[in-house]
C-alpha cells in the first residue's frame, strides 16, 4: 500500500506518465459512453449540467482510486 500511496514527483514531467494518465481517463470515460447517452436523453431541459459533470468526474476519480486499492491488495496477497 505504501508504494501505491507514496508519489514520486520526479516523474511528473515524463511524457510516458502523461500518456498513461490520458489513456486511463479516455478508457474509463469511454466505457460509460452508452450510459452518458442514456442519461443525456433522460436529463431535464433545465438540468444542472455543470453539477452533473462535476459529480461524474469525482465519481470516476473515486472509483479509480478505490480500484487501485483493490488491485494492490490482491497483488500483495498473491505475492
Amino acid at each position: 500500500m505504501n508504494f501505491y500511496l507514496e508519489s514520486d514527483f520526479s516523474k511528473i514531467f515524463s511524457a510516458d506518465v502523461w500518456f498513461a494518465a490520458i489513456s486511463q481517463v479516455a478508457f474509463s470515460l469511454s466505457v460509460g459512453m452508452a450510459g452518458m447517452f442514456a442519461y443525456g436523453s433522460w436529463v431535464a431541459k433545465k438540468g444542472d449540467i455543470n453539477n452533473n459533470s462535476a459529480i461524474t468526474a469525482f465519481g470516476d476519480t473515486a472509483t479509480a482510486f478505490f480500484a487501485g486499492f483493490v488491485v494492490f491488495s490482491i497483488l500483495g496477497f498473491l505475492a
